[in-house]
């Protein structure tokens, strides 16, 4: 049994059922080669007793933090980092979270400590994403048989990374000191500030063999996040899948010039696929008046926009109409 080796770190905001329902899923998967921390901004305190509670009545100890909720994202994700302490960190979530006990003998089994940056795909995201032969479909074995512009142009794919990678505190600290994060700070992409910094100290600084990739079917989602609006649908969907990630992207190191449009189309397609196009049409987010605001910053190379204008033009009426016919036959 190995010892606190890596440490999960879960960022909230006025979400308290969400760590309730990990917590209560924590106590069924724990395995003490996970440290875990909350770091809270939330306004009220309901979170704060959560934790509290739970620590109050299970040997599962959870650290908790507070921040105000002033403090904007990459403010707060660059203090965490700066202070965060453990062998291995896991920038995470609360709206998923792993199978701790299972991925940790799995880990134990893939030699993982030879590794400083272990990227996870949940299984179901592997199977949109990857085509390529050296990608094939192996679940819970790491592979890192690829070169590393080859691996960033694969998995960096527009991905936050908040929760999707684990990497060697040491590799976040030295990134830190030598200000790779600073650009991402300053240009306000906090979504991409993690990812970006990480992986371009490595491109610099690390050999091929220290990227690893984990293709895990462990992934398991936090059902209490429905409980809470979604950010996809609102305008704040617009900042962060085009304004945030345009800038973060157009920072990356000329070194990685051959890859960005790849990058840009690989996380479009991924992201923002037709179903995912119609639902947020379905909510309104997606209409004339913000596709018109926010043009300049959808990228043109790969018809995204016309998609989105497309689906702007399907009334929500028609596609309330459908969802209810598809529920009635369903049942």
């Amino acid at each position: 049994m190995m010892e606190e080796k890596i440490t999960v770190v879960i960022p909230t905001y006025e979400r308290p059922e969400c760590i309730k329902f990990f917590l209560e899923n924590l106590k069924k998967t724990y395995d003490p080669m996970f440290r875990f921390e909350v770091h809270d901004s939330s306004n009220s305190i309901d979170t704060f007793k959560i934790i509290d509670e739970f620590n109050n009545n299970n040997p599962i100890k959870i650290l908790y933090k507070k921040y105000s909720s002033s403090l904007s994202a990459d403010e707060k994700m660059y203090k965490i980092m700066k202070e965060v302490e453990g062998e291995y960190i896991q920038l995470s979530t609360d709206s998923y979270y792993l199978d701790y006990k299972k991925i940790s003998s799995s880990f134990i089994d893939n030699n993982f400590e030879k590794y400083d940056y272990i990227k996870l795909e949940s299984s179901f995201n592997h199977r949109l994403k990857c085509s390529k032969k050296m990608f094939k479909r192996d679940i819970n074995i790491f592979k890192n048989d690829f070169e590393k512009d080859e691996y960033i142009k694969e998995f960096l794919v527009g991905s936050t990374m908040w929760g999707s990678t684990i990497v060697k505190n040491s590799v976040i600290k030295s990134a830190i000191k030598e200000e790779y994060f600073k650009k991402y700070i300053e240009a306000n992409a906090p979504c991409w500030m993690f990812s970006f910094s990480i992986l371009e100290y490595m491109f610099f600084n690390c050999n091929k063999d220290k990227f690893a990739y984990y293709c895990t079917d462990l992934w398991k989602e936090n059902e209490a996040k429905y409980l809470y609006p979604h950010w996809q649908k609102a305008e704040k969907w617009y900042d962060i899948f085009f304004y945030q990630f345009n800038t973060a992207v157009s920072l990356l190191t000329n070194k990685l010039e051959h890859i960005k449009k790849y990058i840009v189309k690989n996380y479009h397609r991924v992201a923002a696929p037709m179903k995912v196009l119609r639902m947020l049409r379905y909510d309104n987010t997606i209409n004339k008046p913000l596709l018109k605001k926010y043009k300049k910053y959808i990228v043109k190379f790969d018809n995204i926009y016309l998609k989105m204008v497309i689906v702007s033009l399907v009334p929500i009426s028609l596609l309330k109409f459908l969802r209810n016919l598809k529920h009635f036959f369903k049942k």
